[in-house]
């Protein structure tokens, strides 16, 4: 409208001027002519006139074309952008007017909107590319779990193709067992609404092999809340799997090393004692001086014969000064003893071999030969002077014509010391390899006062087991053959005194052998209940260890199972087979217990009867934390499921 109205106005403005002309004009020639003059003047104004007005129609015509165009083109890039979004199209700009104005609002738009789909492009693309090049499956799933995105790194972990999958819900790629084991927790995730990780499961792949996955992942809303799908990573972990089997076979593989470096260690320990007491006694009866003092000159070592040698008791010499003791200031020739014991505690290494006068503690001086040899601390300094001496006194009296003997009797001497000085060396050896030895034993000491507090344990559990078991049993009293009812208690009580049989004969004493028990405690049942040769009892037991806690409701429950099929399976004489087998199947263990003879009576509800072996082992099935159900079929057959603690 503004470009309009500018227009209307410069039009008016020009009519009116070539009005005012032409009637200034007319005023002339009609104060001059005729009254035909005056008529032509007339029709040469009408004229003028409309031929003004139509000038100016034909202005604003053309100024409200030049608009039109511009919105025409407008129209034409928008329609662009619609229809085949292409942002690159512009509008012609041209003047300065209003639809100028809005072109240059468009094109600038334009310009944002191409800059952010550049933008949004590269960061599409950075992010897809970070997403096919992680280790991880990256997936996508709607609200009913069918998967919308895999990346193609589903490829490497599954063999299938991205396109196999979308549409499809894991467990259309599970083991029907695995289904049923991982559907509660699925439920449970949904329920939660929240961060679900480190979910551990199997997937089958394309080629059938089976696939360890480890899944983590988080729900996605719309703006109301609501659950829409799910958004995760899943992670191959069968190496990591792999691995720790690896790893605890390596660590089952050093614990029994262990055990036999223990029973080494110990038979070395009592070697290592041995050889000290053997030493000790050299030590202390040797028939020379051997003394330890450090560096200050204090004593610190004084066997048996350098106390009665030089007159003092170990009270008295430990931790006094060689020099206020047994090394006087000067001999008697006069030689400074003191600055000779000084330099001797400075440089070890050149007084190896001395004789120096020394004296006793009643005063008279005396002649000892000593070796010398500095002991060595762990930080490469010396520490000690360990001395071994003989008493020379007599040879230093001795003519000159025993010089030769003497000289003789000092090399034994030395060779004698040198020998001491070995014996010493290999003693300090042995004592603190024992002490490492004692060491070690503390350490197993440790671990078998807590394994002993655990035995304790455990049979105080097992005498309350009993306690139980004869409580449930004298309320059968006035019903049964008491007879009868004191086997059963006596079964029961073998089955759990069996336990601790294989456990102290064992070297692990921390868990049974099952199938070694199993074959033990049947072969008790079949010679108190079996009388000919027609019934077999079939055992198919393999690689199962049970800690006590589980073993003994194992079986006492396998007790009362066998004991009942072989007393009422097979009526008459009648042969047969009884069969007992344990498995793990994922992270529970199956134990099965069955016959083939004639069957439990009609109606019996196994959950609900008076038979107090039954109800045992509903007990202890809800012990074990565990199921039971009887199988349809010929015969009777109890299968009996339970966690497996090992595998939570």
């Amino acid at each position: 409208m503004q470009l309009r109205t500018k227009a209307l106005i410069i039009v008016t403005a020009v009519i009116a001027l070539l009005l005012l002309l032409m009637y200034a004009v007319a005023q002339v020639l009609i104060a001059g002519g005729s009254g035909d003059m005056q008529a032509r003047i007339v029709y040469f104004l009408l004229i003028s006139g409309v031929a003004g007005l139509a000038l100016g129609f034909a202005t604003v015509f053309i100024v409200e074309k030049a608009g039109i165009f511009q919105i025409r083109k407008l129209g034409e890039v928008l329609y662009r952008v619609r229809t085949e979004n292409d942002l690159s199209a512009r509008v012609p700009v041209s003047g300065n007017d209003e639809a100028a104005q809005f072109a240059r609002m468009v094109n600038s738009t334009l310009d944002a909107l191409e800059t952010s789909r550049q933008q949004l492009a590269q960061s599409e693309s950075k992010y897809r590319s970070l997403v096919e090049s992680i280790n991880d499956v990256v997936w996508e799933m709607d609200s009913d779990l069918r998967f919308t995105y895999v990346s193609p790194k589903v490829r490497e972990v599954l063999g299938y193709q991205p396109e196999e999958v979308r549409g499809k819900t894991p467990f259309d790629l599970m083991e029907p067992k695995e289904k049923t084991r991982l559907g509660p927790a699925i439920t449970n995730m949904i329920s939660r609404r929240g961060l679900f990780e480190l979910v551990e499961f199997s997937m089958i792949r394309r080629d059938g092999s089976k696939a360890e996955l480890e899944i983590s992942g988080l729900p996605v809303t719309d703006a109301s809340g609501r659950i829409t799908g799910y958004r995760g990573i899943a992670r191959d972990i069968g190496e990591r799997k792999r691995v720790e089997e690896a790893l605890k076979k390596a660590y089952d593989d050093l614990e029994h090393r262990v055990r036999q470096r223990t029973a080494e260690l110990e038979k070395a320990n009592r070697a290592l004692q041995e050889s000290e007491s053997r030493y000790r006694d050299l030590v202390q009866n040797a028939s020379s001086m051997i003394i330890r003092f450090d560096l200050s000159g204090r004593i610190t070592y004084f066997n048996e014969f350098a106390c009665t040698f030089f007159g003092y008791s170990r009270d008295e010499i430990i931790g006094a000064s060689v020099l206020d003791t047994i090394v006087p200031p000067a001999e008697s020739s006069g030689r400074n003893l003191w600055k000779h014991m000084e330099d001797l505690m400075t440089r070890p290494d050149q007084y190896m071999i001395n004789v120096n006068e020394n004296v006793r503690r009643n005063g008279e001086r005396v002649w000892v030969s000593w070796t010398n040899k500095a002991v060595i601390g762990p930080d490469g300094r010396i520490e000690d002077i360990l001395a071994i001496g003989n008493d020379v006194t007599d040879l230093k009296h001795t003519s000159a014509a025993l010089k030769r003997v003497n000289d003789t009797l000092e090399l034994r001497v030395q060779q004698r010391t040198a020998e001491l000085a070995q014996a010493v060396e290999a003693l300090q050896a042995e004592i603190a390899e024992r002490r490492k030895v004692e060491a070690k034993m503390q350490s197993s000491l440790e671990e078998k006062e807590v394994l002993l507090k655990e035995i304790h344990h455990r049979v105080k559990n097992n005498l309350q087991i009993i306690s139980s078991l004869l409580s449930l049993q004298s309320g059968s009293v006035k019903t049964e053959n008491p007879a009868g009812m004191f086997r059963d208690s006596q079964d029961r009580i073998r089955s759990m005194a069996l336990i601790h049989e294989k456990l102290y004969r064992a070297r692990d004493i921390s868990r049974v052998d099952f199938a070694e028990y199993v074959s033990s405690l049947t072969a008790y049942l079949a010679r108190s209940y079996i009388t000919g040769p027609g019934v077999e009892i079939a055992i198919a037991i393999d690689g199962i260890y049970l800690d006590i806690d589980k073993a003994i409701p194992c079986g006492l429950i396998i007790n009362e199972l066998v004991s009942n099929a072989l007393k009422y399976a097979f009526p008459g004489g009648r042969t047969g087979h009884v069969r007992v087998s344990m498995a793990r199947e994922g992270g529970r263990y199956l134990l099965i217990v069955g016959d083939d003879g004639a069957g439990l009576p009609p109606g019996l509800d196994f959950r609900n009867t008076a038979s107090l072996g039954l109800q045992l082992v509903n007990t202890l099935v809800s012990q074990l934390e565990g199921a039971v159900c009887l199988e349809e079929g010929a015969g009777t057959t109890f299968r009996i499921t339970f966690p497996d603690e090992n595998k939570k």
